[in-house]
């Protein structure tokens, strides 16, 4: 078992005894065997890094930096620091940007700014209070960055311990005196987490071969440790291929959790944020007309949005806004620290604004998904909705970013529609085609008054078939089929509270003032309706919100088969057929 506190090697000489040569260290020289790739020139520590988070964009700050073999590979902007002088001077002759500090001297980080990443590689070992330093690193760290830590980590099962010694440099690492310290991975994470560190990944990069690294992994110690600013955090196994639509783990974790439906759920798999409230439109109906609802131009800080992620761990994120999230000031950062925490992002906008450059930015940033609400296929009704004529910047922007996408995100339009307008499917389609897209989501409107009702007349089903068959001549995707078979179903009875929803296992959605809830129609009404009681996701009380009261209510009720609060009798976007439709065109 892994000691509760990381303690000092008791087998580690004293300093005094030993001589400080680390320019002479085996590792260091331009012919170590673990250098790089032979085929790519990039260190395999690096590639293990490159494959789940983008440096594109970031900061860097390379401690231990030597002749530069990583430095040299960030991106522009990053900082390298080493006490050897020589190569610094020589960092500097070749462009890069370098300074000469000791690390282990008070006060080192004066000066060197903040970045959004810390690369900590192969020194450890060499310093006689590792703590200490890694404590120094919060002073450099920007907010939600990261700080990734490589070391030689030695293997606690004795049988591995021994054949370790048969890699290339293994008894020379674990006798050379300049050596302080040995770590197994307990004492390594132990070390991280006090110094203020949250360990979110681990990875294993000893072998040439992912393939073999993959097989070895459960038992293999991992060298790579990726950690933020914050509390511990459980350790989720990490593939080494790229971002996965949806794993297989997370699919059996969800089909899990539905089959048994507990009332006590710690992991969101969705979490919908809203990260600004900012609106530049004036929509005709809008449910910001409510004094209650008026905006207040307020953005969700990036660190709150770290900190959500760390504790819901989601597999997707939907970021939204009230108007739209492209309003946000820092959206792009919003969206890389999804993607580092190992989610999905998704975005939820009505491209009212934005440049090709910030569409660029947060493609390059990770975006995996981009669903674009439009009001209206026609110009002078969409006018007349939204209140400004942005019709012709709009499919501007659209073009723009299906044009971007290679072959993320995955670009979806939706129009929200009724029993009045079904004759514009057509119309909506074909506007869609002539944009590029290849998906269309149709979002169903229901008066107050026919809740619990969707019945279609004979004459408004025909109307869906014959868009049907419209989107699927020219190989569009849709849920209009999905629209009709709900059309065709009996209707809820007048009065009845039976509810079918799964939403209170699977979804987290949260306001940018912290109000938490299911879904936005919950979180909505709660504002001006007293009898509905929701969390706050941002209450400092100490209880997870959704593993909290409030959503053992919502799961208890729903459980039972009925409709907890008013809003929720006759819905059914909740439903788990209609999640499997979305989701189906969503990751198609």
């Amino acid at each position: 078992m892994a000691p509760s506190v990381w303690q000092p090697s008791p087998w580690a000489p004293k300093a005094e005894n030993r001589p400080r040569a680390r320019g002479e260290h085996w590792y260091h020289s331009a012919s170590s065997p673990n250098s790089a790739d032979m085929t790519t020139g990039v260190p395999r520590k690096l590639q293990a890094l490159l494959r789940r988070h983008p440096l594109v964009g970031r900061r860097v700050l390379d401690v231990g930096c030597g002749r530069g073999q990583y430095l040299e590979r960030f991106p522009r902007g990053s900082l390298g620091v080493d006490r050897d002088k020589a190569c610094v001077d020589a960092l500097q002759a070749r462009g890069l940007e370098a300074v000469q500090r000791d690390v282990q001297q008070a006060g080192w980080t004066t000066g060197l700014g903040r970045f959004d990443l810390v690369w900590v590689a192969d020194i450890l070992a060499h310093l006689q209070d590792p703590g200490a330093f890694l404590r120094s690193l919060h002073d450099v760290l920007s907010p939600g960055g990261q700080v990734v830590v490589v070391d030689w980590v030695w293997p606690r099962f004795r049988p591995l311990l021994f054949a370790s010694w048969l890699l290339p440099g293994a008894r020379r690492t674990y006798s050379h005196p300049e050596h302080f310290h040995r770590f197994d991975e307990g004492q390594m994470v132990a070390l991280l987490e006090e110094a203020g560190f949250g360990v979110r990944e681990r990875q294993v990069h000893s072998f040439r071969s992912p393939l073999l690294g993959r097989l070895l992994s459960p038992i293999w110690p991992p060298r790579t440790f990726v950690a933020s600013a914050g509390r511990p955090q459980t350790v989720l196994p990490q593939p080494s291929r790229p971002l996965p639509r949806v794993s297989p783990k997370e699919k059996l974790r969800v089909a899990w959790t539905l089959a048994r439906r507990p009332l006590a759920v710690h992991r969101a798999h969705h979490l919908q944020v809203v990260v600004s409230d900012r609106c530049n439109l004036a929509c005709e109906g809008c449910f910001k007309a409510h004094p209650d609802h008026r905006p207040s131009n307020r953005d969700m800080p990036v660190e709150r949005l770290v900190g959500l992620l760390q504790e819901l761990r989601p597999g997707i994120v939907t970021l939204l806004g009230e108007g739209d999230p492209l309003l946000h000031p820092e959206i792009v950062s919003c969206i890389r620290r999804v993607r580092e925490h190992r989610a999905r992002p998704l975005l939820v906008t009505n491209l009212s604004v934005g440049d090709e450059t910030l569409l660029r930015d947060i493609i390059d940033a990770g975006l995996t998904g981009a669903r674009v609400t439009l009001s209206h296929s026609d110009r002078d009704r969409y006018r007349e909705i939204k209140g400004r004529d942005l019709f012709p910047e709009v499919l501007a922007r659209l073009q723009t970013l299906v044009g971007l996408s290679r072959p993320e995100p995955k670009v979806v339009v939706e129009f929200w529609i009724d029993r009045r307008h079904l004759g514009d499917l057509e119309e909506h389609i074909a506007l869609v085609l002539a944009c590029g897209v290849r998906r269309i989501n149709f979002l169903w409107i229901r008066p107050e008054e026919q809740r619990g009702s969707m019945a279609l007349n004979p004459e408004e089903l025909e109307g869906l078939h014959r868009a049907t068959r419209r989107a699927s001549a020219a190989g569009l995707q849709t849920n209009l089929g999905e629209l009709a078979a709900q059309g065709r179903r009996v209707s809820t009875p007048e009065g009845s509270t039976a509810a079918r929803c799964v939403l209170p296992w699977l979804r987290a959605y949260v306001h940018v003032d912290g109000r938490m809830g299911p879904c936005v129609d919950l979180v909505s009404r709660a504002r001006i309706d007293a009898s509905i009681c929701l969390p706050n996701a941002f209450d400092s009380s100490g209880q997870a919100p959704f593993a909290g009261s409030e959503f053992r209510g919502l799961r208890r009720a729903f459980r039972g088969g009925r409709a907890p609060h008013d809003p929720c009798r006759g819905c059914r976007k909740g439903q788990l057929r209609s999640l499997v439709v979305a989701d189906r065109l969503r990751n198609r």
